[in-house]
């Protein structure tokens, strides 16, 4: 494999991300970056052969430079509310991030139950570092897609949720990313980390929205959802407005121990490239995890999905369905795998991909 040294001439993307990583701020979980930097470089460029990546415009990509944000966007509380973003059920339970940066003086947690932790990943490492590293220490390892590695090495101010055991939260959690011209010609980083007690529940609804149309920036976002014991977790994530000219990544990342069950749905409307990635690991014996997707697309914007399940233990469920409706010049690509260890006997595995071509 060629390492990235070697393609540095002829690839502004990579060049432009090094500079990202030495502008990045200190942070306690260094060490982890770094390691996830190694595996990037280690893992190198996407190869035209790779099935994942079929028909992603990685040619485009390349070509463009995206280094790293200098300006930043303020906003004020009741400034952020006149824009009437969120919806109305959410109040006191949301999560927001600005350009790629979790900001708790933006965001409500005074309805979420008071057991509940809710802080930025950077304080979390300091209370749970030896949980989410061990956990980073054995995953990291196995990961395959090159956008997510640059998402954990350069991400500088994530989301950390820890819900503990028998905890439920009822009402919908709503994540906003807001994405500001200030985001224009640059890098942004989104990162939520979100780990599961045993038998607890909760909803998510993840939405993001760029302040214009006309915003040009890379933005390599990731959703990581640790599920213990008979936990559940449903996810709702609403790609609907993306700017024409951004490439918008999103990275599903799930571990799931005996009988935890995790249920994910995103709908896109698409973007220069909207791609989204996912992988779950389904650790223990019974776990369910049930993917879905819709894109509807117009003039040229493209949507890609691609999609890996382990199915690690026995008596495991898991289902894939994406569907979507392309228009004029616009274009889609699904790629999905599963894999079955020996010893997942009883596995139960679904998939369908089906679109509408006008």
């Amino acid at each position: 494999r060629m390492k990235m040294e070697e393609l540095e001439s002829s690839n502004n993307f990579e060049s432009s991300m090094r500079e990202v990583r030495l502008a990045s701020r200190p942070s306690p979980l260094k060490l982890i970056k770094s390691q996830a930097w190694d595996l990037f470089q280690e893992l190198g460029w996407p190869k035209k052969t790779n099935d994942a990546f079929k028909g992603f415009p990685l040619n485009k990509l390349s070509l463009e430079r995206f280094p790293a944000k200098k300006e930043v966007f303020d906003i004020s509380s009741e400034e952020l509310a006149k824009k009437d973003l969120f919806f109305n059920e959410s109040k006191g339970q949301r999560l927001v991030f600005i350009d790629g940066e979790y900001q708790e003086n933006l965001s409500e947690t005074s309805s979420l139950p008071q057991e509940m932790v809710v802080s930025t990943l950077n304080d979390a490492s300091l209370t749970y570092g030896q949980a989410l590293i061990g956990h980073w220490k054995k995953t990291l390892k196995k990961e395959k897609d090159s956008f997510f590695l640059l998402n954990h090495s350069l991400f500088n101010e994530g989301a950390f949720i820890y819900l503990p055991q028998n905890v439920k939260v009822e009402v919908p959690i709503e994540v906003l990313h807001l994405i500001s011209p200030q985001a224009n010609k640059s890098s942004i980083f989104p990162k939520l980390v979100f780990m599961l007690g045993k038998g607890s529940e909760a909803r998510v609804v993840a939405k993001e929205h760029y302040l214009s149309d006309d915003i040009n920036c890379f933005c390599s976002q990731s959703f990581e959802f640790i599920a213990s014991e008979n936990s559940k977790l449903d996810l709702t994530h609403l790609l609907l407005n993306t700017a024409k000219d951004s490439w918008h990544f999103s990275s599903f990342r799930a571990f799931l121990k005996r009988d935890a069950r995790v249920k994910a749905v995103s709908l896109t409307n698409g973007s220069k490239s909207v791609r989204e990635d996912y992988y779950v690991s389904l650790d223990g014996e019974n776990a369910n995890a049930s993917l879905s997707g819709g894109c509807l697309l117009n003039d040229t914007k493209q949507s890609h999905t691609s999609v890996y399940i382990e199915h690690q233990e026995p008596n495991c469920q898991s289902s894939q369905l994406f569907r979507g409706t392309l228009n004029d010049q616009s274009r889609s690509n699904f790629f999905g795998k599963i894999y079955v260890h020996p010893k997942a006997q009883q596995t139960r595995a679904y998939q369908l991909n089906n679109n509408l071509v006008k």
